[in-house]
């Protein structure tokens, strides 16, 4: 992703900021849990944010497949960036 937008980062900062959204949704479950759903189990809870999780996360792969897909330039099935890549080319 750095090499494909062409800015000056490294990888310190995508863990920064994968961290930071682990945190805000640890944070997020417990608020939750606490204000919204006092009478179900924690195991009732994870189930319910697992579930959803799994739908978001999906629909944003689905997403960057596309977005990335249109920003590189191709046309075709996400398979034909294997092909264009120097370790498949002849």
């Amino acid at each position: 992703m750095i090499a494909l937008f062409k800015i000056k980062a490294n990888a310190g900062f995508f863990v920064y900021i994968c961290d930071s959204a682990g945190y805000l949704g640890s944070v997020g479950l417990l608020l939750y849990k606490e204000f919204f759903m006092k009478d179900l189990s924690w195991a009732k809870v994870l189930m319910q944010f697992s579930y959803l999780l799994t739908i978001i996360c999906t629909c944003l792969l689905i997403f960057v497949a596309i977005f990335f897909n249109r920003k590189i330039g191709v046309k075709g099935p996400i398979t034909g960036i294997l092909d264009r890549m120097p370790i498949n080319s002849k």
